[in-house]
């Protein structure tokens, strides 16, 4: 199946991750820094809050710097999200949406 996801396949996730997320399911991921991230992201999407398990976990793997920069970048994500929610803004180069709405 083609997905509608370009940007991810180069960034190297798998159709099969990218499919589960489509769906709403945790993917298998092969990549121990990858589930982390995953987790972590979600986590904080849903309770806006991480726990301190998973916060502890992310540590360890992936450093807190990096930990630090996750955190920024899923701020700025969020905040890019809401505008192009906001003013309608389609995305280019497919006809069907990635995700539903």
């Amino acid at each position: 199946m083609a997905t509608s996801c370009p940007i991810a396949l180069e960034a190297g996730l798998t159709e099969s991750v990218i499919q589960a997320i489509r769906i709403g399911e945790r993917p298998d991921f092969e990549a121990q820094d990858e589930a982390l991230v995953y987790d972590l992201s979600r986590e904080l999407y849903w309770r806006q809050r991480v726990g301190d398990h998973t916060y502890a976990q992310a540590v360890a793997v992936l450093g807190e710097q990096a930990v630090v920069e996750l955190i920024g970048i899923l701020g700025y994500y969020a905040l890019v999200a809401m505008t192009l929610n906001v003013f309608e803004v389609e995305a280019s180069g497919s006809d069907e949406p990635p995700f539903p709405d």
